[in-house]
C-alpha cells in the first residue's frame, strides 16, 4: 500500500502535466524524496522508544490523508508540500518495520523476511504502473488514482490497528499465539548472541567490570571501508531505480507515444522482473 501511494504521481504526472511543463514535472516528483530522506533516522529512534507499531500506523495514517488531499492542491507548491508530507510519513515506514522485525522474526529468518517484505514493495509498484492507467480512464480523471491508493492506505491502517501486535507476549495474551511458537520465540537458537565488552568502571578505584550494553560505535561506522561501501551501493541503486520509477511513465509517453494500454502493458512487465529477485536472494541470504 505504500508503493501505491509513492508511485501513483509517476503514472499521475502524465495526465496532469503538458510535456513542455519538464520542470513542474521534475519539482513534484522530487518533493516525495525531501521528505523521505528527512525523517528515517527519527523515525527509527521513535520505534525503538515507543515500539513500531505505533509509528507504522502513523505512517499508514499520514500517508492516506494526504494522498486523498492532493487532489485538492490549487499550485505546484501546494503539491509540493503535500508529497513531502507524505514523504515524511513513508520515511517512518523502514525503521519501524525494522523495530517489529527484530522482535518477532528469528535472526537466521530476517533477511529472507525482509526480502518478502520488499517483494511486496515491488508487487505494490506493479499494481499503480499496470492498474494506474486504467484506473485513470474509468474515473475519467487523474485524481481518481490518488483516492484509490489513499484509500488503500486507510484500509491497511485500519488492518494493522486490528490485527498487528507490537510483541509476541501482547499476542499470547490474546490467545492468537501457542506456547510452543512462543517457546521458540524465546530461546537461545530465535536470538543472536550478544558480544560481551569490557568497559572502564566509573568509579575511584579504576576497577574493570564486565557487562552487556547496547552503545552503538558511530565513529567506527563513519571509519568503516565494508560500511561506506554499502552506503555508496545503496545510493547508486536507488538513484537508478527510483530514476525509472519517476520517471519511466513519461518516457513512454512522450518518446513512443504509446496508448493507456500499452504504457500500463510496457510498465507493468519491466517492474514484474524486479520482484522476482527479492525471493531468489533472500533465500540465499
Amino acid at each position: 500500500a505504500m508503493y501505491l501511494a509513492r508511485i501513483n504521481l509517476s503514472v499521475a504526472i502524465v495526465y496532469m502535466y503538458t510535456d513542455d511543463q519538464e520542470f513542474e514535472k521534475s519539482v513534484a516528483l522530487s518533493a516525495f524524496y525531501w521528505g523521505y530522506a528527512s525523517s528515517q533516522i527519527l523515525a527509527g529512534y521513535l520505534a525503538a522508544r515507543y515500539g513500531g507499531k505505533k509509528i507504522l500506523l502513523l505512517s499508514f495514517l499520514g500517508t492516506g490523508i494526504g494522498t486523498c488531499l492532493i487532489p485538492i492542491h490549487e499550485s505546484l507548491w501546494s503539491m509540493v508540500i503535500f508529497r513531502a508530507i507524505i514523504g515524511i510519513c513513508q520515511g517512518a515506514s523502514y525503521p519501524s518495520q525494522m523495530a517489529l522485525l527484530s522482535g518477532w522474526i528469528p535472526w537466521f529468518e530476517r533477511s529472507r523476511a525482509l526480502s518478502i517484505i520488499s517483494a511486496g514493495e515491488s508487487l505494490g509498484t506493479i499494481i499503480t504502473l499496470f492498474g494506474g492507467p486504467y484506473i485513470v480512464n474509468m474515473c475519467n480523471c487523474w485524481s481518481g488514482l490518488f483516492y484509490a491508493t489513499g484509500i488503500a492506505n486507510l484500509v491497511v491502517f485500519v488492518i494493522i490497528s486490528l490485527m498487528l501486535f507490537e510483541t509476541p507476549e501482547e499476542m499470547k495474551e490474546w490467545g492468537w499465539l501457542s506456547s510452543a511458537e512462543m517457546r521458540f520465540l524465546n530461546s537461545d537458537s530465535a536470538r543472536p548472541r550478544r558480544r560481551r565488552t569490557r568497559s572502564r568502571s566509573l568509579l575511584d578505584n579504576g576497577d574493570s567490570q564486565y557487562r552487556d550494553h547496547d552503545t552503538i560505535p558511530y565513529g567506527k561506522f563513519l571509519r568503516s571501508i565494508p560500511y561506506l561501501s554499502t552506503v555508496a551501493i545503496h545510493f547508486c541503486s536507488d538513484w537508478g531505480y527510483l530514476l525509472i520509477l519517476c520517471y519511466l511513465p513519461s518516457y513512454w509517453r512522450n518518446v513512443y507515444q504509446v496508448s493507456d494500454s500499452q504504457m500500463a502493458f510496457f510498465l507493468g512487465t519491466t517492474m514484474h522482473w524486479n520482484s522476482n529477485r527479492f525471493y531468489i536472494w533472500g533465500y540465499f541470504c
